[in-house]
Order: structure tokens, then sequence, then C-alpha cells
């Protein structure tokens, strides 16, 4: 069965456009998320956000609890499910900070700059030297293959640490939290291997922890 049209496929300045090595980046991650906000043609339109210190924030999660957001937050938008790949290709013309169970994992905010830029090109206005255009796709596409690692990581430990006790050391689980709203994750409640949220022995991405 084919998928129904994404809002942006007929968007010249989509991201799968514009930055066309990106979809073989973004779906490296298989795994859906969960949002609340809007969709067109029951896919991802526009989910909703936040103001915060870093600018606008659209809360996704790993689940479809809606514990990945702050309680204090409602929204008038429904719960949808979508993929990584639509959460970029969304968050690219809309501007905003893709956070993952409180995780910030994509900015894209902080490239409207690099999409003004990139779309003046593609509608000619102003056509970019061809070495420009190029080295701004690469700035993009750098930034994506670092968000998809991260979310990556952070799924895999999500995974891990779901069936794992409480450590002893720790009054509080930092991955598993459902109170901290804050996204700070109880950081001063947990020992340095909960508080990356990581079951794993010697893990190369945590810090050694003397217990």
């Amino acid at each position: 069965m084919t998928a129904p049209r994404f809002w942006a496929d007929d968007f010249d300045a989509d991201l799968l456009r514009v930055v066309p090595r990106a979809a073989g980046i973004l779906v490296q991650v298989t795994a859906p998320l969960w949002t609340y906000g809007h969709t067109s043609h029951g896919r991802l339109n526009h989910p909703s956000v936040w103001a915060s210190q870093h600018g606008y924030v659209a809360y996704f999660g790993t689940d479809n609890t809606g514990t990945w957001k702050p309680g204090s937050f409602s929204s008038n938008g429904q719960l949808v499910q979508c993929t990584w790949t639509e959460a970029a290709r969304d968050a690219w013309v809309h501007n905003y900070v893709i956070a993952v169970d409180y995780q910030p994992i994509w900015d894209a905010a902080r490239l409207v700059g690099t999409f003004a830029k990139l779309m003046g090109d593609v509608r000619g206005r102003p056509k970019l030297p061809d070495v420009d255009a190029d080295r701004l796709r690469g700035h993009v596409l750098a930034s994506l293959i670092a968000a998809t690692g991260q979310l990556q990581q952070h799924i895999a430990v999500r995974a891990a640490a779901a069936g794992r006790d409480r450590c002893p050391e720790c009054r509080c689980n930092p991955v598993l939290c459902e109170t901290d709203d804050t996204g700070e994750h109880c950081a001063d409640q947990a020992c340095g291997t909960c508080l990356h949220g990581c079951p794993l022995d010697n893990c190369p991405a945590c810090p050694a922890v003397t217990r």
C-alpha cells in the first residue's frame, strides 16, 4: 500500500530535495516517534511547540504515553505517530528544536538562515555558487548525521533501561522518571551511570563510576 503523501512532498525547499543525501541518514532510525500536533493526510504537519530559552521546542517521545512533555504544557493537537524522517522534514521548514524524551536531538531553528539561503538557491533568488550551496548542504547533513546517531543511541539505551531495576544508590531513575518535567532528569539524585540512563557494563558513552 502506498503511504499517504507528506505535506512537504511538493514543497520546493523540502529537506529531501535540497539535501538529497539526508534521506539515507534519516531512514536509519526505524523506531516510531510520537508527538502532539497536527496532521495533513494523516501524517505529521507541525507539532505543538512551546517557547523556551533555546527557542521553540517540540516534544517527541519513543512511546505513546505522553509523559515525555511537561505536564503543565497543554496542546489542542492530537497524538501523532511519525518517523524520524518526517519529524526532521517538518522541523527543517518550521524551525524548532526536536526534543525526544526531553533530550534535545536536533535544533533546526539554528539552521533557519541556511534554510533560507538554500530555498533562495532553489528559486534562483539568488542562485548560489555551487561551492557555497554544497558547503551549506554539507553543514545540514553533518548536523543530521550527529542528530541521527544521538537518537539511535538514545533509543537503544531507553530500550535497555526499560526493564532495569532502580539502582540502589539512586533515589530516582532519571531515564524512567515520570515526575521530572524540567528536562534535568533528576540530575542530583542519580549516580553517574544512571544519570546517563545506561544499564550496560563498560559503556564507552558513560563515564567511569566508582561505587
